[in-house]
Order: structure tokens, then sequence, then C-alpha cells
């Protein structure tokens, strides 16, 4: 704006009077960034948190591996024709967040429980296999020849755990409990995932009271197949968006 004598008001300001006018700018061009900076970082970390709200529940589930990408030179064949591939066993410190930690489904009284079946048979020096049918469909234990000194009674107990439209949890129950192998065992499980997609075994640890991280195993012709070392309760969870999406834990 004009004065009366042509100058404009800033020209009649003093030097110091100046200063402390863009003094005062920069400060409050300070304060609007300092808000917006922190406004982003706000964003962020509310963009962080519904990443991870949304990705956890299915954070378990690997993206799909081909069976070119598996190692094969201690695959076997199963009695259905179908070759195994066998997973990896898994330290006990990696265990899943994913994972429910409960008790094993048939000391649960507070859940839908299903006793599928038990099998059983006497293996010896020679090894031998049981099989397993639920819902029509064949999963199998294999103990390799020479792992077991003399003969024993070994039976498989299986369990589902109901009332989730999301998930199917399969207990599998070993006895005698406690037997342990030289050369790990393998149960060849028959599993709802699509071939190439990951899916882990959890044992219950009785003395941490939880479930913890035992093996994991690729999908290949719609089985998985994991080590087992020693006899106790061990679980696996399939889970199933109400899209169509599987993903294993």
């Amino acid at each position: 704006m004009l004065s009366i004598n042509g100058l404009t008001k800033c020209a009649q300001m003093q030097p110091w009077e100046r200063r402390l006018q863009r003094r005062r700018f920069m400060d409050r061009k300070g304060v609007r960034l300092q808000r917006h900076v922190l406004r982003y970082l706000i964003e962020a970390v509310l963009l962080s948190g519904l990443a991870t709200a949304v990705l956890v529940p299915w954070g378990c589930s690997r993206s799909p591996v081909s069976p070119a990408d598996i190692r094969t030179h201690n695959t076997f064949v199963l009695p259905n024709g179908l070759i195994a591939y066998p997973g990896t066993t898994l330290s006990a410190s990696l265990d899943s967040v994913c994972e429910p930690q409960a008790v094993p489904i048939y000391l649960d009284t507070g859940s839908t429980i299903v006793e599928e079946g038990t099998w059983g048979d006497v293996i010896g020096a020679n090894g031998g296999v049981i099989e397993m049918v639920v819902d029509g469909e064949a999963s199998f234990f294999t103990v390799p020849a020479a792992d077991l000194v003399e003969k024993t009674e070994i039976s498989v107990t299986i369990y589902r755990r109901g009332g989730a439209v999301d998930k199917r949890i399969t207990e599998f129950h070993f006895e005698p409990e406690g037997l342990a192998f030289k050369d790990p065992a393998m149960l060849s499980y028959s599993t709802i995932l699509k071939d190439g997609e990951k899916l882990q075994l959890y044992w219950w640890d009785p003395a941490a009271e939880k479930w913890a991280s035992a093996a994991e195993a690729v999908v290949v012709g719609g089985y998985v197949t994991f080590p087992i070392e020693h006899f106790s309760d061990y679980r696996t969870t399939e889970r199933i968006s109400l899209g169509g999406q599987r993903g294993g834990q």
C-alpha cells in the first residue's frame, strides 16, 4: 500500500524493522513446515499400523515356491505314488506370532473338538508306513528302516478344532509319548493349501506351556511333509480367507 508521499510502507521501515519482520515471517514458515512434517509422520505411522493389522493375520503365508526350488536329495515316494518333499526343521526361537497360544485340542474343553480317528501299527527295524484317511484324503506317517531298534506299537490320532470359518486347525497326537528317532520320521499330510504355499508345523512344549516351531514344508501335489524327530503333540493351522485366498502358518 502507498503512503501519502508515494513511498511504500515497507520503504519507510527502518532496517532493523525489516529484519525483524523477515525473522517473524521465517519463524511462521518454520512452524508451518514443522506442522507438515509432523502430519506426514503421523499419517505414515497410521498407514503402517493399518498395513500391519491387515497383513498380520495372513503374514505367515509366503510367496508360492516352485518344486524346482525345493531340495530333492531326501525326497521319497508315498504309497499313493506321489513324491514327498520333506520340509526343514525349525528352531523353537522362530515361533510365529500368528500362531494362537492354546493347549492341545484333546485337552481343550473350550471349543468344538472332533476326533477324526486313530490309526496304528507295530513297526520295527524294517520301518513302516501308517496310513490315515480323513475326509477321503489319505495322509501318511513314515518311519525309516533301522530307525527303531525293537518293534514298537505306534499310533497317530488326528483332531480338528471346529467353529472357525477362516482357518482349519489340525492336531496330531502320537504314541508312545516321548519316542525319539535317530533319523526323523515323516508326516505327509494332505492339505487344503495350494501347491507352492508354505505351512508350518508346531509342537506343544509342555515345559513352556506353549506351541513352538517344529518344521516348515512346501505344498507339492496337495501334500506337505514334515520331519518328526520325537513324539509329542503337533499342530498345523491352514488359513482360508472368505475371498478364497489361502495361506498357512
